[in-house]
């Protein structure tokens, strides 16, 4: 017989088993319910521990997706241009068409004049250089050779004013005068140009009263052709500079010039 008192969980029903008999009905039903409860508790623990771990997966998961995505979103911002970048790049474009429309002699027309004539071949020879040379190297190859750009200068003078003088006969005139030479001297044509302003003989400007005026400012006094003059005779005392040259070019040398070489064909 059984002791009565016997109180670990199951061994009483073992030994019954063992011995062929069986519980009482009472103590059947709380063994039974007793394991029911602790197997509850064993399937709740694993499923609570499986479900801890599928949701630190997911997390992991979330987060690998979303880091994921902000890598593509960075790889995406370092392979596209920003508006900034673009911004940029415009802007520098326009700045360089501007200062290519400023620099010096950049935009000095003269493809409407023909080369086949002689009386414009020297004409177009020295523009076509002082062109090239405000147009290359970042439009400062001019700067980079500041005298050397003078000396251009005072040559596309000479060969406008000739050129203009060509219209009558104070060209011819003045060949006469030149001791032998066959070319004026550029001083000599330009006062013969401000004679006739100063007598209001507008034809060697081309009946045109404000180019008269621009010319005559242009060349009156201590004037343009007498600052090409010093920097050509006396380097040393005069070292032109980019300013120097952009400031002759822009206070009207440059458009009185092209005005003129405007009525050449």
């Amino acid at each position: 017989m059984i002791e009565a008192d016997i109180r670990i969980p199951g061994l009483k029903a073992l030994i019954l088993k063992f011995r062929n008999e069986s519980l009482p009905e009472s103590e059947a039903i709380i063994n039974s319910n007793k394991e029911s409860a602790i197997v509850s508790t064993v399937t709740i623990t694993e499923n609570s521990q499986e479900g801890h771990t599928s949701e630190s997966e997911s997390k992991e998961k979330i987060t690998s997706a979303h880091g994921n995505k902000i890598d593509n979103s960075q790889a995406t911002n370092n392979t596209s241009p920003s508006s900034s970048t673009v911004d940029n790049a415009q802007a520098q474009k326009v700045f360089a068409r501007k200062e290519k429309q400023l620099s010096f002699f950049a935009d000095l027309q003269i493809n409407h004049l023909n080369p086949a004539d002689p009386i414009n071949q020297g004409l177009i020879s020295v523009a076509k250089e002082i062109i090239k040379i405000s147009s290359t190297l970042d439009f400062a190859a001019y700067a980079r050779f500041p005298i050397s750009s003078v000396f251009l200068v005072r040559s596309l003078i000479e060969q406008v004013v000739a050129r203009q003088l060509m219209k009558g006969t104070a060209y011819e005139k003045l060949s006469g005068q030149s001791n032998g030479k066959s070319t004026p001297e550029l001083g000599k044509m330009i006062v013969e140009m401000i004679k006739f302003y100063n007598n209001n003989n507008l034809v060697y400007f081309n009946n045109d009263k404000k180019l008269a005026q621009d010319f005559n400012a242009c060349f009156t006094g201590f004037g343009t052709k007498d600052q090409l003059d010093k920097v050509i005779h006396r380097p040393a005392e005069c070292q032109p500079d980019k300013t120097f040259l952009n400031n002759l070019a822009k206070q009207g040398l440059k458009d009185l010039l092209q005005k003129f070489i405007n009525s050449f064909h």
